[in-house]
C-alpha cells in the first residue's frame, strides 16, 4: 500500500488525503466528464428542436431547400467533380496514348522483321536485284523509268522521268527490306513531281 501525505494545508484540495499515482476523472484538469458532454449535446439538440418548432412553415421550407442545395454541392465536389475531371483528362490524353501504342506496335513489328532477316541466310546480289526490280514495278516504275544493274556488291538504279512520290516510298521500303545502305545518290528535278537520277546501294556484309 502506498504512503499518503498527512500534511494539512488551508487549501480545499489538500483536505482530502490523496494517494500518489491515482487520477480521478472528476479532478483531471482540461478533460470534462462524459456525462457533462452528453448533457451539453442533449441541451444543444433540444434548443435546435425548439428553434425549429418556432419557425414559420415558409422559413422551414427555405431551410430545407438550402440544406438540400448544400448537400448537392458537397456531393458534386466530393464525388462527381473528380470523376468528371478525370474522364475529361483521360479523353484528352487517350489519342496520344493510342498513337504511342501504334508506334510501339510498329517498332515491335520492325524488330521482328529484323530478327527474322538476321536468322535468314544472306541473299545474293542477283536475288536482291530481282527483288528491287519487282518492288519498282509494284510502285509503278517500269524498266523505262528505273533500270537496275549490279556491279560487284554495289547495285545501281538509274531513274528517268520517274514519279518522285512513288520513289520516296519505294526507297524507304527497299533499304529496310533488303538491308542495303545508300552509298551514292543524285537527283535532278525534271518537272513538278517528276525526277531523274542515280542511286547506288551497297549490299550488307555477312555477319552484320
Amino acid at each position: 500500500m502506498r504512503w499518503a501525505p498527512t500534511t494539512r494545508c488551508a487549501r480545499p484540495w489538500c483536505r482530502t488525503p490523496r494517494v500518489w499515482g491515482s487520477r480521478s476523472p472528476s479532478t483531471t484538469r482540461g478533460i470534462p466528464p462524459r456525462d457533462s458532454l452528453r448533457r451539453e449535446a442533449a441541451d444543444m439538440l433540444e434548443n435546435l428542436l425548439q428553434k425549429w418548432a418556432s419557425l414559420a412553415p415558409r422559413d422551414r421550407r427555405m431551410l430545407i431547400i438550402a440544406g438540400c442545395f448544400l448537400l448537392v454541392i458537397i456531393f458534386w465536389q466530393v464525388l462527381l467533380e473528380p470523376a468528371w475531371v478525370g474522364r475529361q483528362r483521360l479523353q484528352k490524353t487517350l489519342p496520344t496514348l493510342r498513337a504511342d501504342l501504334a508506334q510501339m506496335d510498329h517498332m515491335a513489328a520492325e524488330a521482328r522483321e529484323l530478327a527474322n532477316a538476321a536468322d535468314a541466310p544472306a541473299e545474293t546480289v542477283a536475288q536482291v536485284t530481282v527483288r528491287l526490280e519487282q518492288s519498282l514495278l509494284a510502285r509503278g516504275m517500269d524498266k523505262e523509268a528505273a533500270k537496275v544493274q549490279a556491279q560487284g556488291d554495289i547495285i545501281e538504279v538509274r531513274f528517268h522521268q520517274a514519279p518522285f512520290e512513288n520513289w520516296i516510298f519505294w526507297l524507304d521500303a527497299a533499304v529496310r527490306e533488303t538491308r542495303t545502305r545508300i552509298v551514292d545518290l543524285s537527283v535532278t528535278r525534271e518537272s513538278p513531281g517528276v525526277f531523274s537520277g542515280r542511286l547506288a546501294l551497297e549490299m550488307a556484309r555477312r555477319g552484320k
